[in-house]
């Protein structure tokens, strides 16, 4: 998705009220660049706040493609994504999740 530098948009949400848990494997490509990243993704709440752990990059690129973070909204967990270019990007992911 192309969108200004910086700004954050939704990746992926689960609900947090079945699922305690979920692990990524998140690949990002810069469609612009060539540059990919492939990283691993953990996702844990306590109902009120998300944590989350972002490990084993893998990439291209000198800097980091996109900045990850997680939040509770409303019903779900939300997995949130800061791109650093205006490029266009593609995220693509594998998601596993535990049960609360």
């Amino acid at each position: 998705r192309g969108e200004g530098a910086g700004s954050t948009t939704t990746l992926n949400t689960f609900a947090k009220a079945t699922f305690r848990s979920a692990a990524y494997n998140m690949q990002i490509v810069d469609a612009t660049d060539e540059t990919y990243e492939l990283f691993e993704l953990r996702v844990t709440h306590d109902g009120t706040n998300a944590y989350v752990s972002k490990f084993g990059r893998v990439s291209n690129a000198a800097s980091e493609t996109a900045t990850i973070s997680a939040d509770i909204s409303g019903a779900d967990v939300r997995i949130r994504g800061s791109i650093s270019t205006t490029n266009e990007h593609v995220v693509k992911y594998v998601r596993r999740v535990i049960k609360v």
